[in-house]
C-alpha cells in the first residue's frame, strides 16, 4: 500500500517534515531533525523518527513497532555509514 504524502515542514539546515497514511485511522508524522551539538556546535545530531497517531495506532502499535523498528535501525545505521565515510 501507499498513501501520498504531505510536506508538513522544511527549515534549511534545521528539520524535514512531512505526513500520510490513511486518514484517522493511522497517520504518521515522519522527520529529520539537525541540531547542533559540541563546543561551539560544530558537530550535528541527526534526530530521526515518526509520531502517530489515529484510531488505529493503539491496536496496531505491536505490528507498526515490530515492522518499523528494525527497518529504522537499518536506515539509521546505513546512513551513520555513509555519513563518517564522507
Amino acid at each position: 500500500l501507499s498513501y501520498p504524502v504531505v510536506i508538513e515542514r522544511v527549515e534549511q539546515n534545521r528539520e524535514l517534515r512531512w505526513q500520510g497514511g490513511p486518514k484517522a485511522l493511522v497517520r504518521g508524522s515522519h522527520y529529520f531533525l539537525l541540531e547542533p551539538t559540541g563546543p561551539e556546535a560544530r558537530h550535528t545530531r541527526l534526530r530521526h523518527g515518526e509520531e502517530f497517531d489515529g484510531l488505529a495506532v493503539r491496536p496496531l502499535w505491536p505490528l507498526l513497532e515490530k515492522q518499523l523498528g528494525p527497518a529504522y535501525g537499518a536506515f539509521n545505521q546505513q546512513l551513520k555509514q555513509r555519513a563518517e565515510s564522507l
